[in-house]
């Protein structure tokens, strides 16, 4: 992204006023990211229309062209706009719905273009503070110091459901063991530990295995990022992944039945084709998927027409698997994706990753947060569609623009420092 993008042009109110409120709102929606469905409306909210009012804003949104993770993100709503034409759905609402709620990465693009590099390491820290208050009423929960709503004790996930929950802990958990790895004060090295460690803890007493899974996983990608000896980083990670896995295993009586419950599904699948389970329904959703795909290869079928043709393919062609009929999804990002828009749309919603993937960073540390944020959304989903879903939406938003304001920031930096090399000639 150019370095002109960062704008000093005078603001509608003055510009300490509104570096004041805009801090504010940045800040909140950070820190409330895990905590309130309501508080990201909010402050997704406030900091669009703080910006939209904020004078040089479309200079601002104009650079965004040339921008490949935005074009990248703009190609995939507008072939989702595209698809309404061929949609045979009466239910326009629901339609629209589907699309409408990429808006939640406006605020994600608009901290892209704006912010400082402090202004990235603070809200870093405001979402680790409220992963860190998440976690306190998670325990409090688990441990029947007191009672959040209906949240059961043997399934503490206070804030969203437990399988959004567990990708905003495996997501956190990585990110604090990345910080391990480049910390230098030992004082502060012992506190990430055992940030580390109540993390993944509170993974495994909650009970989304697609966020436990893709937190093994990424253990191993993590590690071999950051170390020159990669078969040294492979047999680390993997022990340390054992043995937090054996320990879970023999610790938590949650991850234990879930464990055991998932193997029983597969084999009951494999065994009795019985796919009225967990993962029998999802393995389910993936065979409808091929029919789908099958028939309508380049642009599939349209959002809300695709759970239909699910649940008439389920009627005429698989009656063993009518216990699917109550999706309202499929389960799976990529098969939720290619059965809406088709290879055509797998093919962008791939390219959208790849250009994050692309992002140049110098700093190590932002480069490890870039591929984890990839590596944990890629593995789960899998078993979720995660952009579907509001936490998890805005989870992606927030990392992907400090990914792209760090990015802003060091380009800044380095015209900076060649304009200042250029004058000492």
């Amino acid at each position: 992204m150019p370095a002109s993008i960062e704008t000093n042009s005078p603001v509608l109110v003055k510009s300490t006023t509104y570096d004041r409120f805009f801090n504010f709102f940045i800040i909140g929606y950070a820190f409330t990211l895990p905590l309130s469905r309501a508080g990201i409306v909010f402050f997704s909210a406030m900091i669009i229309l703080l910006f939209i009012f904020k004078k040089g804003s479309k200079a601002q949104i104009y650079q965004l062209k040339n921008n490949p993770t935005f074009i990248a993100f703009a190609g995939l709503i507008a072939f989702y706009l595209l698809s309404l034409i061929w949609i045979k759905t009466t239910n326009w609402s629901e339609a629209m719905g589907d699309i409408t709620k990429y808006w939640y990465f406006l605020p994600g693009f608009i901290l892209a273009l704006t912010l400082t590099r402090q202004q990235i390491l603070t809200l870093l820290t405001a979402f680790s503070f409220g992963m860190l208050t998440s976690e306190l009423i998670s325990y409090g929960i688990f441990f029947e110091f007191f009672s959040y709503k209906d949240v059961p004790p043997s399934n503490p996930s206070p804030f969203m459901k437990h399988l959004e929950y567990s990708i905003f802990l495996a997501l956190s958990a990585l990110l604090t063991l990345s910080r391990i790895l480049f910390e230098k004060s030992n004082k502060y090295k012992l506190l990430y530990i055992l940030f580390f460690t109540s993390l993944t803890i509170n993974l495994f007493i909650t009970g989304g295995r697609s966020g436990q899974l893709a937190f093994v996983i990424s253990i191993v990608v993590l590690f071999v990022l950051n170390f020159e000896n990669k078969l040294k980083a492979i047999l680390l990670s993997t022990l340390l992944g054992a043995v937090i896995l054996f320990t879970a295993y023999n610790t938590s009586d949650l991850f234990n039945s879930r464990v055991n419950q998932g193997v029983n599904n597969i084999n009951s699948v494999i065994n009795n084709g019985d796919f009225c389970s967990s993962w029998g329904n999802r393995l389910g959703a993936l065979i409808i998927t091929k029919d789908i795909i099958t028939d309508h290869p380049l642009i599939g079928v349209g959002t809300v027409d695709n759970i239909d043709l699910l649940r008439e393919t389920i009627a005429t062609k698989y009656p063993a698997m009518s216990c699917l009929s109550w999706f309202r999804h499929f389960h799976n990002q990529y098969a939720q994706v290619v059965t809406e828009l088709g290879l055509v749309g797998l093919v962008l919603f791939l390219l959208m990753f790849y250009r994050i993937y692309q992002i140049p960073l110098q700093d190590k540390r932002f480069v490890s947060i870039k591929i984890m944020l990839l590596s944990v959304f890629f593995i789960g989903f899998i078993a979720e569609p995660y952009l579907h879903k509001q936490f998890t939406l805005g989870l992606f938003s927030l990392i992907m623009g400090l990914l792209l304001a760090q990015s802003r920031v060091e380009a800044q930096e380095r015209n900076v420092n060649t304009d200042q090399l250029g004058g000492e000639r």
